[in-house]
């Protein structure tokens, strides 16, 4: 599944995880064809995470490996803000 590093601190990882399943390893991606909702995908098809909050520590165990430098959109980065000024805890699946 591609993923899509947001934003770093120093303990944590902000992440756009999008439903799309590679055979190999591409060797670029374009982003305007992974799916951003539910309604943008066929039925069976997963909606994406829009931005999950990862501990550094447990980020490095997904073996996630580089393919692209790309930008973070403003929009995207608005569900980062809300993980920071809320103080939310990490996100309960992973912590």
């Amino acid at each position: 599944m591609p993923l899509k590093i947001l934003k770093l601190d120093e303990d944590t990882v902000y992440v756009r995880i999008f439903y799309w399943i590679y055979r190999s390893l591409p060797s670029d991606i374009d982003e305007l064809t992974l799916y951003l909702t539910s309604a943008d995908a066929c039925e069976e098809v997963l909606p994406n995470m829009g931005c999950l909050r990862v501990p550094i520590r447990m980020f490095a165990t997904w073996e996630a490996r580089f393919v692209q430098q790309s930008s973070a959109f403003p929009w995207e980065l608005e569900g980062c803000e809300t993980w920071v000024t809320a103080n939310y805890p990490f996100f309960p699946h992973v912590a």
